[in-house]
């Protein structure tokens, strides 16, 4: 039973030392939130906060072998985005196949 209680810590480290390497391996442009709209990224500013937030949600997902509902649990945990597993997957979907 301690494994279980150790995974949010386990996670939030992931996301602490993946924020660290963001920051350092590069600057966000300074259009980022416009061009995350205009494509459509983010649509309601209510469910994902930022296209920040937004870029760290991907790359965490990518970086790591968790599945779309650990990271809709994480990213809700980290307050990044209170949303479902499915609407975690169909931004996936709308993300890689824009409409």
């Amino acid at each position: 039973m301690n494994e279980l209680n150790d995974i949010p810590k386990a996670l939030n480290n992931q996301v602490e030392e993946i924020k660290n390497h963001i920051s350092k391996l590069m600057e966000l442009p300074q259009t980022l939130e416009e061009s995350a709209k205009s494509y459509g990224a983010i649509v309601r500013q209510r469910t994902i906060k930022c296209a920040a937030n937004l870029l760290l949600a991907l790359f965490v997902y990518a970086s790591s072998r968790m599945s779309i509902r650990a990271l809709a649990a994480s990213a809700a945990v980290m307050g990044v985005a209170d949303i479902s597993d499915q609407a975690w997957q169909k931004k996936f979907i709308t993300l890689s196949f824009p409409i």
